[in-house]
């Protein structure tokens, strides 16, 4: 993680990275304070490279049956104005007053409108820097209807989500440099695709837990008649691991059939920390009858461990690798976490996790001490794990509908039910590596990254990923309604060559693209 710095304008959905960073940024299934919506290409980072266990021989899983994707619902229906972000979780006393006042006459109810989006396309730079050279009524006019997803729309695109004068003039900016605009201030360019016929592949990417967990996902539910997130009410409290985790839970199965809905189609699925559940689960590996039924039976209590903290580290797991074996060996600190280049994280006792914490700072290594404890991804978690290890043991496991990858090892799970469960058990004691991930990722052929859950993972995938062409997007912000922050989502994906409707897509003609 880095550390804390002035707030810029904070951005909804990317940053103004050239390849690709937005608003989020992870921590494990910790994580530190929240960096600014809108930081530019900089991010924090991911973990160490565990040993490979050796696998058992492979007793593959029946093949996939093929399940129907649910029809598309639009988006572009009017959604209420998103409530004011509440500056604390407990519910106010009635005063007297308000006790023995009158039910004041139901007011008038307000919709607003969803926001405008203005497509454009050309075969080129040049053809759509002269679309923009227009006034701004006349580029308004030659936008592409957004609720259709123009598969034959030219390679060069252009979305704005609600394009005022100020907007126009910042992407007449961008095409005139050339280089692709990431979703800063709502516009997207790209002067070439990444998806559709580029070949490029998409992956959600589910967050573990955030020390600002926001999930703005209540209208998402009803506009898709789909119950609302498990796990998010009010008695989720950050530092609470387990019931803040299966809150994390809730809310990526939640955006995951929303995402689907729309027709936007995984290629992969893989998590960061906790996130490697919901993975998961998306994927199908377990039901969603079991993993209702072990939300609604497990003790969250159970997973916290005392005396134990994390601390994020803005250095390289490297770096933190060689501190610790110098003069902390024998302090109980561990690398937990290499989430980015430029962020890692560490755990153990908590005097001595402090205490490291200082002497980085006294360096000059920005590192902070995070609220929760439960030993995760350490050896230390191992004599509090039957509870979990009882509880993973009772779940059948299926063949996965989409490629499921691991932080564990960065690359796709095994063929095999016990190297599967075998994982599942190594990724609680071993570090994540999230960096390797990521590059593993990449390497493979991804290009667009849907963050699916609140967090901070599309800052580490930039950071990883640096200068390298690619797409990163959260599908929840702080700073939008969540059927507000789909609409940009649509956007981003339209502009990276998608066959995608922004206000109204279709799983029909996008999942083709995708």
């Amino acid at each position: 993680m880095t550390a804390p710095r002035p707030e810029p304008e904070p951005v909804p959905v990317p940053t103004e990275a050239r390849h690709g960073v937005s608003e989020s940024t992870p921590m494990l299934e910790p994580s530190p304070p929240p960096e600014p919506a809108s930081a530019p290409e900089s991010s924090p980072t991911p973990l160490p490279a565990p040993a490979s266990a050796p696998e058992p021989s492979p007793t593959p899983l029946p093949a996939p049956a093929s399940a129907p994707e649910p029809a598309p619902v639009p988006l572009g229906t009017p959604e209420p104005a998103p409530a004011p972000l509440p500056t604390s979780t407990a519910t106010p006393e009635p005063t007297a007053a308000s006790a023995s006042a009158p039910t004041p006459a139901p007011a008038s109810v307000r919709v607003a409108e969803p926001e405008r989006v203005l497509l454009l396309s050309a075969g080129d730079v040049d053809g759509l820097a002269t679309l923009l050279g227009h006034d701004d009524s006349a580029v308004l006019a030659a936008g592409l209807d957004p609720d259709r997803p123009h598969a034959d729309a030219g390679p060069v695109r252009l979305g704005v989500v609600d394009p005022t004068a100020r907007r126009l003039a910042l992407a007449r900016r961008a095409v005139a440099k050339g280089h692709a605009w990431q979703g800063r201030s709502d516009v997207w360019f790209r002067p070439a695709p990444l998806l559709g016929r580029a070949g490029g592949r998409l992956a959600f990417l589910f967050p573990g837990l955030e020390a600002d967990f926001t999930a703005r996902t209540d209208d998402i539910a009803d506009h898709f008649g789909l119950p609302p997130a498990a796990g998010t009410g009010p008695d989720v409290r950050i530092g609470d691991v387990g019931r803040h985790g299966f809150g994390v839970v809730g809310v990526g199965r939640l955006l995951d059939q929303a995402l689907r809905r729309m027709g936007v189609v995984p290629d992969a699925v893989a998590g960061h920390s906790v996130g490697e559940w919901t993975a998961m689960a998306a994927a199908g590996l377990y039901s969603a009858a079991e993993v209702d039924a072990f939300m609604a039976g497990f003790d969250p209590d159970s997973v916290t461990v005392p005396g134990l903290v994390f601390a994020a580290v803005g250095t390289s797991a490297a770096q933190v690798r060689a501190t610790l074996a110098d003069a902390w060996a024998e302090s109980g600190v561990v690398l937990s976490h290499d989430n980015a280049p430029r962020q890692s994280m560490v755990c153990g006792p908590a005097t001595a996790v402090e205490e490291f914490a200082r002497t980085l700072r006294a360096d000059g290594v920005l590192c902070q001490v995070l609220p929760f404890r439960s030993g995760f991804h350490t050896p230390m978690l191992e004599p509090f794990l039957a509870p979990i290890r009882k509880a993973a043991d009772r779940f059948r496991l299926h063949p996965p509908t989409v490629p499921v990858w691991s932080g564990t090892t960065a690359a796709p799970f095994p063929p095999d039910e016990p190297a599967i469960r075998e994982l599942f058990v190594r990724h609680l004691l071993e570090p994540v590596r999230f960096r390797e991930l990521t590059e593993a990722l990449y390497a493979a052929g991804h290009r667009v990254f849907v963050q699916t859950g609140p967090g901070r993972l599309t800052s580490l995938v930039g950071d990883t990923l640096g200068d390298r062409d690619h797409l990163a997007v959260a599908a929840t912000s702080p700073h939008h309604g969540g059927m507000a922050q789909l609409r940009r989502v649509a956007t981003a994906l339209w502009t990276a060559g998608a066959a995608m409707a922004p206000t109204r897509p279709t799983a029909r003609n996008t999942a083709t693209a995708l």
